[in-house]
């Protein structure tokens, strides 16, 4: 997508330099790309920061709103153990609401 429209700035951006290296990690690890609504993304932002205290940047709360679909979708169970990356904090941008 060329200039998506988010609350998630790193993702707005569209069209990222690392694409190829992301499409080539995805398709080695048989992963998956899914997209996440500016509310999802809100609701996983405010889960992360209810359940574990931290609190992340909206690009970073996409990808915890694409792991609740995938466990929502059956493609990851429940009990499964997973981990996402969070590389950026909230002191470089505005709190979401």
């Amino acid at each position: 997508m060329r200039k998506p429209e988010t609350i998630a700035t790193a993702i707005r951006i569209g069209s990222p330099a690392s694409w190829a290296t992301a499409v080539e990690a995805q398709q080695q690890s048989n992963g998956r790309f899914l997209a996440a609504t500016d509310e999802e993304i809100l609701a996983a932002y405010h889960l992360v920061a209810a359940a574990e205290g931290v609190f992340v940047e909206p690009a970073s709360a996409a990808s915890i709103a694409g792991l609740l679909k995938a466990i929502h979708d059956g493609w990851v169970a429940p009990d499964q153990p997973w981990c996402v990356r969070s590389p950026a904090t909230v002191s470089k941008i505005p709190i979401p609401r």
